[in-house]
């Protein structure tokens, strides 16, 4: 007889460095949504170092598929799943541990730059390479770029659903009549060139910058000071859905320099926000949707390009209307799921009949949690600390990375480290 509780599906897990609160975190929650049910399971997500596993997006990660952090993890996602997709991790077949035959693993590219290009240094490790946009490719070693399959990014629709909060937020922000609020929505790193939202500020005295998302401030705080505009910027901090804010702005600004397939400027068109570009990913292909402006743009040239805007109502307003159109026709939810679901199904094939799985990370060692853990609240820990706590073993974990005992300050036993 036939049991009613076996499956076919494909089971899929991820392995990533962090859970911050950037684009790919975004695109690992579209993933666990919108894939076809009735044909993936989702394992879950292993973060590879613990002391990341905690961030903004976790626990909204969590309530769709479980979390693991750390080398057990990876090895209990290893142990079970058909596909595992790594994202983010230089160098990745010299930190983790090569998977079981069974177990196919996918490279996928999320950006443009150095650090993409180290994720892809040995693609021969990988069975497939996915992009994020066509310009994600960029970094990847020529001879393997032909047989990277794109499967674009999507925005999420109830992200950018306003709960009428705009006049209440442009208070807060102390915007005075006649200011145009020009926004930067994201994680705030270097790669993505904050401080060109200052420079703007700085060219415009009738602009008012600013900043939702997570990352440090200080030098974009110190930053706007030298150049006297700290009274027009505004560090408002994360929030968990766009909507209110990206109706707030007047603008958006996206000066990255090397952002592949941006969620947040799929949000802004879906929002109907204009945005200030620089050429970078999807805003190559869709050039005719925003008021595009070099990389690297100075001060001025950000306010000849809002200036630009200004005195054309009418196009920026068809602009809009065109970007929304894209938006809900090549970046939807529905069809980034179904790309999806079908790569899965044409790299791992047809499965036998098997019952689901519970959660992979259940078991993982409470032991090696507790060091993890003491690990963090080291005052004197560098990062290879971290790697110290897996070559000791401990839970039954291989000693997959070489360090040697100097790396550990003493937080840990040292004589746990073998040589």
């Amino acid at each position: 007889m036939r049991r009613t509780d076996m499956t076919t599906r494909i089971r899929a897990g991820i392995i990533a460095p962090g859970l911050w609160s950037g684009g790919a975190e975004q695109w690992m929650y579209s993933l666990f949504r919108h894939c076809d049910p009735a044909r993936v399971e989702w394992l879950g997500a292993a973060v590879l170092y613990e002391q990341h596993a905690g961030g903004p997006m976790r626990d909204v990660i969590a309530r769709h598929v479980p979390v693991g952090a750390g080398p057990e993890a990876v090895d209990a996602l290893y142990a079970h799943a058909d596909i595992v997709l790594i994202w983010g991790i230089a160098s990745a077949d010299q930190r983790i541990p090569p998977p079981p035959r069974s177990c196919r693993v996918v490279l996928v590219s999320h950006g443009m730059g150095h650090w993409t290009a180290r994720v892809f240094d040995r693609p021969e490790q990988a069975d497939a390479l996915v992009g994020v946009s066509p310009a994600s490719i960029s970094p990847m070693p020529p001879e393997v770029r032909d047989r990277t399959r794109i499967i674009l990014n999507c925005y999420e629709p109830q992200r950018v659903i306003p709960t009428g909060q705009r006049e209440q937020l442009r208070a807060s922000w102390g915007v005075r009549p006649g200011e145009k609020v020009v926004g930067y929505l994201g994680r705030i790193s270097p790669e993505k060139n904050p401080e060109a939202l200052i420079l703007m500020a700085a060219a415009c005295p009738d602009v008012r910058g600013v900043f939702v998302g997570g990352g440090s401030t200080d030098h974009l705080r110190q930053c706007a000071k030298v150049l006297g505009v700290a009274d027009r910027i505004v560090f408002h901090g994360l929030v968990a859905m766009p909507g209110d804010v990206l109706a707030a702005f007047d603008w958006l600004l996206l000066p990255s320099h090397e952002e592949a397939c941006s969620i947040t400027l799929l949000e802004a068109w879906a929002a109907g926000t204009p945005a200030i570009a620089t050429p970078v990913g999807v805003v190559t292909e869709h050039p005719e949707l925003v008021r595009m402006v070099a990389t690297s743009p100075s001060g001025p040239q950000l306010a000849t390009a809002l200036a630009r805007d200004l005195i054309n109502p009418a196009g920026v307003q068809a602009r809009i209307e065109q970007a929304r159109e894209v938006a809900l026709a090549t970046y939807s939810p529905s069809r980034f799921g179904g790309e999806w679901t079908d790569f899965f199904v044409d790299l791992a094939g047809t499965q036998a009949e098997r019952p689901p799985l519970g959660n992979v990370f259940a078991a993982l060692s409470s032991v090696k949690s507790d060091m993890m853990a003491r690990a963090a609240a080291c005052p004197n820990r560098s990062r290879r600390n971290w790697h110290a706590i897996c070559r000791a073993g401990v839970g039954g974990i291989a000693p997959h990375h070489v360090v040697t005992a100097e790396d550990c300050c003493g937080c840990l036993e040292r004589g746990g480290l073998p040589r």
